[in-house]
């Protein structure tokens, strides 16, 4: 990478164009996609106050932490985006969500009376980068960090407080998919002049197993999704998302189960049940060792109103195997409940695809077959050839009060919705039995797939720039997001809106909200898109969408210049995008997370938490990967705040929390690591055997 110096400053001009769409379609019922009717279908409290410490150490009454010295002045740097007028929008029926067809100045923007000591000035955002990809994305040094990260540019809220935790794999570096990584954690420490960043390997036992069998036949390798040894088994990488159980915490895989850390150290401190209270999702005679393969989903729900733990353990069917989708219950400190999910004639309730997310209301739990397109073959084969997802959603919906003790199975109702996807949320209230789901939907697109050795662009045949090997490919039409009202009761769909726009909704990947558990009616959900260009789209998957059947965009319209990620607050009352930031170019945002303003208790009263990551080494004090900071009033003026330092070295990070206070662990569970396998390692080699007891086994007393 070469050092920019210049320092121009990226001007866009203010507001997204654009067609802004809302298709509200009610009473769509169980419509299939060849049905023409159906195409509308679906398819974590701080305390703190004012008070201004500039980087001399002055305080003044702004509620700011200034830059430090070498920052550019703050300015209209960055490229933003106004909220919408609701005359660039159309309604596909004859009656809009905010209930009439009129334009007025202020719609679709932020009606709330800001407060008075509400942050003001924006960070300068660097210079002008090139429209590509940046190269780092898929890069990321392993150091494990302990070091106060410097305000690079604008001013840091004095009332921003607590602490907020981020998740990343580390790339291989040998053009395997990014996500597959061992996980590495970030904590962000804030209420103070300075901002404290401590990150830590998620050191799982079969990390320790990894590492220590390098060069040796039972050393691990890469396929695709999945890390595996021959004879050791598949690695729990640990890498994608946390769960909070209100003053604990536990990291989460799809393919392991959860372990829980301490929010001190970020030390792995046990798995959540034992090997024995997990099936294995893959036969022993494909993938065989100790460390099996127990395909769980990446985002287990915790009901702090209930205290309890959803998650899942599911099979998908392969050869030598029968398919089978569980619910697990935990209450954190005994064992696992399970119960096999069926339908009505005694079927199994099959996952064919994936389950990354579930969702869960205060009487209901909705499972999702996501679009996340894991053929078989891709965990045995690294270029297994590959599969389009489904176009549609299959979800299954269960009552919690059927979970019953002593009970071993539970009767799900199936319903699917048109359109694909991955993230989902329910609000937690279902009034009278109706269930609300609020939907990132990722039309044409497969979050499994990446830019592979032997990848061709789509659009000129050019190979792939092979600094991306690894990258996720993009979506190839613009993408919609959802709201669904569910008879829960019936297991049937009632009412659909969709909106989607040409510039913000191009592959939206994260979404984050006020508090850590959903809340009781959802007002806004705040998301960040990866943008679209065609250098991240290949052949290989643009033809695998050649017949998508939801097209909104034409293959051959596609567009030519890239449309930059997108940082927006969807408001799901009017389903508008309310507020929206456009991200500069060359720069790619990631993991926002949500976290309250003192004091405050409003949705949008709080800031925005992001990574950024780039190839600008123009400014000294940065490595061109950095946090910013933005107002979740304002998102369209841009960040408030820029934190770096020459040593933060970000990949693509993923998942979020955020907690009020930490402290060291005093939970009793505990998973005792050596007796949890041995059953497994009591047929396996002495030299196994010796790997463990001296290699894994020391690390968890």
């Amino acid at each position: 990478m070469s050092k920019i110096h210049r320092r121009d400053v990226l001007k866009l001009g203010a507001g997204l164009s654009g067609a802004f769409l809302v298709e509200n379609l009610s009473g769509c019922g169980n419509q299939t996609p060849a049905d023409p009717g159906a195409v509308g279908g679906a398819g974590g409290t701080g305390g703190g106050a004012g008070g201004l410490v500039d980087a001399g150490g002055t305080l003044d009454a702004s509620g700011m932490i200034d830059g430090a010295a070498d920052a550019a002045s703050p300015g209209d740097a960055g490229a933003t985006a106004d909220a919408r007028d609701a005359s660039d929008a159309t309604s596909e029926t004859a009656s809009k969500p905010d209930g009439d067809g009129s334009s007025s100045d202020d719609a679709g923007k932020d009606t709330d009376a800001k407060p008075e000591d509400a942050p003001t000035g924006t960070a300068d955002t660097g210079p002008t980068l090139m429209t590509r990809t940046p190269a780092s994305i898929v890069k990321a040094r392993r150091d494990e960090l302990d070091i106060e990260l410097r305000v690079l540019s604008g001013r840091l809220p004095t009332d921003l407080t607590g602490h907020a935790f981020m998740i990343a794999a580390l790339p291989w570096g040998d053009g395997t998919l990014m996500v597959n990584g061992d996980g590495i954690m970030y904590r962000l420490d804030f209420g103070g002049a300075t901002v404290p960043l401590k990150s830590r390997h998620a050191k799982t036992p079969c990390y320790y197993a990894d590492h220590a069998s390098t060069g040796t036949a039972n050393a691990f390798k890469n396929a695709g999704l999945v890390r595996f040894s021959p004879t050791l088994g598949t690695r729990n990488e640990a890498n994608t998302a946390f769960v909070r159980m209100k003053d604990r915490l536990l990291i989460t895989f799809d393919a392991g189960r959860p372990h829980e850390i301490d929010p001190t150290t970020l030390d792995v401190v046990t798995p959540v049940g034992a090997v024995s209270e997990w099936k294995r999702s893959i036969p022993e005679l494909f993938l065989p060792g100790p460390l099996a393969i127990s395909m769980s989903g990446a985002h287990p729900f915790f009901d702090e109103n209930t205290g309890e733990l959803f998650a899942v353990n599911y099979g998908t069917a392969i050869p030598g195997s029968v398919p089978f989708t569980d619910i697990v219950r935990w209450d954190g400190q005994g064992k696992l409940e399970r119960w096999s999910v069926v339908l009505s004639g005694g079927a199994t309730a099959e996952i064919k695809q994936s389950m990354h997310q579930i969702g869960v209301s205060q009487d209901y739990l909705v499972l999702m077959d996501c679009a996340f397109a894991i053929a078989p073959l891709q965990f045995l084969i690294p270029n297994a050839p590959s599969v389009a997802p489904s176009p549609d959603s299959v979800i299954y919906i269960v009552k919690r009060a059927d979970l019953k003790a002593g009970s071993t199975t539970v009767t799900a109702k199936k319903l699917v919705i048109p359109r694909e996807g991955a993230h989902f949320t329910l609000d937690y209230e279902n009034p009278s039995g109706l269930i609300t789901m609020h939907f990132g939907h990722n039309d044409g697109a497969d979050p499994a797939e990446w830019l592979r050795i032997d990848d061709v662009r789509s659009d000129n045949g050019a190979a792939v720039r092979s600094d991306l090997l690894g990258m996720l490919v993009t979506t190839s039409d613009v993408n919609s997001m959802g709201r669904y009202t569910i008879d829960g009761e019936a297991g049937t769909l009632l009412d659909t809106t969709l909106v989607h726009d040409m510039d913000a909704t191009w592959l939206p990947a994260i979404y984050t909200h006020r508090g850590s558990m959903t809340p009781g009616r959802f007002e806004d959900i705040y998301w960040v898109s990866l943008g679209y260009t065609a250098e991240l789209l290949t052949k290989r998957v643009y033809d695998l969408y050649a017949n998508y059947p939801y097209r909104k965009v034409p293959l051959a319209s596609l567009p030519t210049t890239p449309k930059q990620g997108t940082l927006f607050r969807l408001d799901v009352v009017t389903m508008k995008i309310a507020d929206a930031y456009r991200v500069p170019a060359g720069r790619i945002l990631s993991s926002p997370q949500f976290v309250p303003r003192a004091g405050k208790t409003g949705t949008r009263e709080g800031y925005l938490v992001c990574s950024m990551v780039s190839d600008d080494l123009s400014w000294p004090s940065s490595s061109g990967d950095e946090f910013w900071i933005f107002d979740a009033a304002n998102l369209a003026q841009g960040p408030l705040c820029r934190l770096a330092h020459p040593d933060l070295d970000l990949g693509f990070t993923l998942h979020t929390t955020w907690m009020d206070a930490i402290a060291k662990r005093t939970a009793t569970y505990r998973i005792p690591v050596r007796d949890d396998f041995a059953a497994g390692l009591a047929t396996q080699t002495q030299e196994i055997k010796t790997l463990f007891e001296n290699e894994v086994f020391p690390h968890f007393p």
